[in-house]
C-alpha cells in the first residue's frame, strides 16, 4: 500500500494558493537483475524495475485549492472543505534502472535513475500530473551477524 501526497502552491489563487493532492492504493513492483559483462567484474549487476498502481483513491481540490475563505472565517475551518474523492485505474507508473556492485555478503552499492509519474486523468475539476526524476546512490551493509548457538 502506497501513499503519495503533493502540496502545490499556485499564486494565481491569492488567498487560496495551497493545494493538496493525495494518491492512496496498492503498488506493484517488479525488479529484474542481470549480470553485467565480464569486463566489469563478476560482482556487478544491472537492474531494471517497473512499478504500477493498478487503482488509486484520489483526494483532489474541488472548487478552489483550499477554499476561498474570507477574513471573517478562520483558516482552519476552510481546510479540506471543498475536496473530492475519486477512484482511478492506473494512477501511477514508475521505472528504475541502475547498477549494483556487490561488496560482500549482504552488502552492496547501488546507483539508480528513477522516474515516477502520478496523474489524475480527467477525474475531478482540476487535472493533475506530477513527474519526478531521481538519481539515487545507496549503500547497503551488514552491520551485525547472529552467532549460531552450539
Amino acid at each position: 500500500i502506497t501513499n503519495f501526497m503533493d502540496v502545490t502552491v499556485n499564486t494565481n489563487y491569492e488567498n487560496a494558493a495551497a493545494g493538496v493532492s493525495e494518491f492512496f492504493g496498492p503498488e506493484l513492483h517488479a525488479l529484474f537483475l542481470q549480470q553485467a559483462p565480464r569486463w566489469l567484474g563478476r560482482k556487478v549487476y544491472f537492474h531494471e524495475g517497473v512499478s504500477l498502481m493498478p487503482f488509486a483513491a484520489l483526494l483532489r481540490p474541488g472548487y478552489a485549492y483550499i477554499d476561498n475563505y474570507t477574513a471573517r472565517n478562520p483558516v482552519l475551518s476552510a481546510l479540506f472543505d471543498d475536496f473530492e474523492w475519486h477512484f482511478k485505474p492506473f494512477a501511477t507508473i514508475g521505472t528504475n534502472i541502475g547498477l549494483n556492485i556487490i561488496t560482500g555478503e549482504s552488502s552492496r552499492i547501488s546507483f539508480s535513475y528513477e522516474w515516477n509519474y502520478h496523474g489524475t486523468g480527467h477525474q475531478g475539476v482540476w487535472r493533475f500530473g506530477h513527474g519526478s526524476h531521481y538519481f539515487r546512490l545507496e549503500f547497503v551493509t551488514k552491520i551485525h551477524e547472529r552467532r549460531k548457538k552450539k
